[in-house]
């Protein structure tokens, strides 16, 4: 027996009830999207203030600025604290990730985890295993599992990564992004003539106009 579902009471208010809920009215799916920031100081020092000039120019884009107060001095206790922040926001909304140096490492294995729609690094720490080996003690990552896990350049993202690469980095070897760029489609790169977490001559300000475009470009939905 089929029943007509506009005529019969029961299903006349499951309607009415479903058209109510939050989550089944169209706003819903185009909530204002979260951008995580993370901020740098090679996972020993910094902290969430540091992206205050960040999260405000990115909030006058129309986006909502979370700073991440990850643990520092472990690197595995601020993966956790970061991990914690990405997922607690639900599958319903577009989320992203900024980040600065070390920030820019997390948030390039975000993207890598498929934990965010997209992210972008400045100057970002994505290889463990070179240059930085011997500095991981200071950050609690001495062993070769350890420095590959969270060299996010060494595997393929199953989201999308954006780089900003000065070319005069003396922190950070050019290299690592750019090699990861070049072997993987869903990794791109921009170089420019700078040091270390130094901004294009664009400025700071353009840079994360930028980032926000590419959000949008690359994940917006």
């Amino acid at each position: 027996m089929t029943v007509g579902i506009a005529r019969h009471p029961r299903w006349t208010l499951l309607l009415l009830v479903l058209a109510f809920l939050p989550w089944a009215t169209p706003g819903a799916a185009r909530a204002t999207p979260v951008v995580l920031t993370m901020h740098g100081g090679g996972y020993v020092l910094g902290s969430a203030d540091d992206m205050k000039a960040t999260n405000a120019l990115f909030e006058r884009l129309g986006y909502r600025a979370v700073s991440i107060d990850y643990t520092r001095g472990n690197i595995s206790a601020g993966w956790r604290d970061v991990k914690a922040a990405a997922g607690s926001y639900g599958p319903r909304r577009r989320v992203y990730a900024f980040g600065v140096s070390a920030g820019g490492g997390y948030a390039a294995k975000l993207a890598e985890r498929g934990m965010v729609d997209a992210a972008f690094g400045s100057s970002p720490l994505v290889d463990l295993t070179g240059k930085w080996a011997p500095i991981g003690a200071y950050f609690r990552c001495t062993t070769r599992h350890c420095r590959r896990r969270f060299s996010p350049a060494l595997r393929n993202p199953r989201n999308p990564f954006r780089a900003l690469i000065p070319l005069e980095d003396s922190y950070v070897d050019p290299a690592d992004a750019l090699g990861w760029a070049g072997r993987e489609a869903r990794v791109t790169a921009t170089t420019y003539h700078g040091e270390h977490t130094m901004p294009t001559p664009a400025g700071h300000s353009s840079d994360v106009g930028d980032a926000a475009d590419w959000f949008e470009r690359r994940a917006g939905r």
